[in-house]
């Protein structure tokens, strides 16, 4: 029983909670985004405003300062790509919802709930099978 319990537990979770999380994390990372990609054009706009003959005062910092946004937006868009499952799981689930016409947080939490219970029913099928089988085997042959 506390087996089962927890299996379905770690179902809620995976289906559930943790694309939740995810999806949180690249709403956030897509905000970040969105604030580097302004800033970026920010500096571009800079950089334009400089002076060519101001290379230590204006040019060298500005272009510095732009590679550096550059690389934390490439380093963001990575980590986006990565999360890019859970925005995919949190469309399918939306869709399906919106076919059936119910909450897709409900959706994924039933659907959780009722693929826990299938794989553990056929955990106990399989394990009674095992045993039943080794009780005939132990029947037979005495001895093993």
């Amino acid at each position: 029983m506390i087996l089962f319990a927890l299996s379905i537990s770690a179902a809620v979770f995976s289906l559930t909670i943790n694309p939740a999380r995810q999806e949180t994390s690249l709403k956030q990372a897509d905000s970040q985004v969105s604030t580097l990609q302004n800033a970026i054009t920010a500096k571009q706009t800079q950089l334009a405003g400089c002076n060519p003959s101001y290379l230590t005062k204006c040019v060298n910092p500005r272009t510095a300062e732009l590679q550096a946004l550059q690389t934390q937006l490439n380093e963001l868009l990575k980590q986006s790509n990565a999360l890019s499952e859970a925005r995919a799981s949190a469309q399918f689930w939306q869709k399906a919802a919106d076919y059936l016409g119910t909450n897709p947080n409900d959706l994924q939490l039933n659907f959780a709930i009722a693929r826990a219970v299938v794989l553990d029913l056929l955990g106990l099928i399989l394990i009674s099978q095992y045993t039943a089988a080794r009780r005939l085997q132990l029947e037979k042959h005495p001895n093993l």
